[in-house]
């Protein structure tokens, strides 16, 4: 075990026991007692490694050995001293108890900061489902209102409009206005209803009474319902797999792609 970078010195204990050592002595006292601290294990009886601890020669270590040996366990070929021992003992405990503490206190960190972040987290998607379900039950009964007086205010408008001869023939480019009687039939509501929110989710631009008024002009004049509902059932799929730049021009492409006006089953 590599040891503390100190060490307790009792110097009354000290100076009581080396009272009879003379200066030499006293360093080589020293510096066996800073080794054995250092590596933390007794020291080696080997006279020639004890001589460089010391510093001496190996013939004046010779003359000095047995004076320091009286301070020291000499035996299993290894110098122990018992006050050094249990001091690094002690030491030994502090540390792996200090290893214990910090490891501990590690772990309730990253608990706590996991459990936090974890909280953080399920209150914000609570957030965000409480937001939605409120934005979605606003929008649930709003809707058929908002279409009622949009519808009421574009035939208003639309009375007073006169077709535009230049218009394209195009079904995605029609006029819409001309449908206006194809939107009132309450057969085709939940076609209506569902196609207006898959298209204005898709980000279709145009106001709610044109939707359904494009929407029953392919439902009486070229399709029947049941294709425009399976067109904007597909579009509804495919929207899931990706980005859907024109969604008026992908149903007018399902439906000729699968039927003919009026209905029939293109071959």
């Amino acid at each position: 075990m590599a040891a503390l970078p100190y060490i307790q010195l009792y110097v009354g204990d000290y100076l009581a026991d080396t009272m009879h050592l003379t200066t030499e002595e006293h360093g080589a006292y020293m510096l066996l007692i800073f080794n054995y601290w250092r590596q933390g294990y007794a020291l080696k009886d080997c006279n020639k490694r004890l001589a460089n601890v010391v510093r001496m020669s190996n013939e004046r270590w010779t003359d000095v050995r047995p004076t320091l040996e009286e301070f020291f366990v000499v035996e299993d070929g290894v110098w122990r001293h018992s006050r050094i021992d249990a001091d690094l003992e002690a030491a030994k405990i502090k540390v792996d108890k200090a290893k214990a503490s910090g490891k501990a206190s590690g772990r309730a960190r990253r608990n706590t900061k996991g459990t936090n972040a974890e909280r953080t987290l399920n209150e914000r998607s609570a957030d965000v489902e409480r937001s939605y379900e409120r934005n979605a039950n606003s929008s649930a009964l709003d809707l058929k209102e908002k279409e009622r007086k949009e519808l009421e205010s574009a035939e208003k408008s639309n009375g007073k409009n006169k077709p535009n001869p230049s218009a394209a023939q195009d079904p995605s480019q029609a006029d819409a206005s001309s449908f206006e009687d194809f939107q009132d039939a309450p057969d085709y509501d939940p076609i209506f209803e569902g196609g207006l929110a898959i298209l204005q989710g898709l980000g279709v631009k145009q106001k709610p009474e044109m939707i359904r008024k494009r929407l029953g002009k392919l439902i009486h004049k070229d399709y029947n319902a049941v294709r425009v509902q399976l067109a904007l059932d597909d579009l509804q799929q495919a929207a899931l797999k990706g980005a859907i730049h024109d969604p008026f021009g992908y149903i007018y492409a399902y439906l000729r792609r699968h039927y003919l006006k009026n209905g029939e089953v293109a071959l």
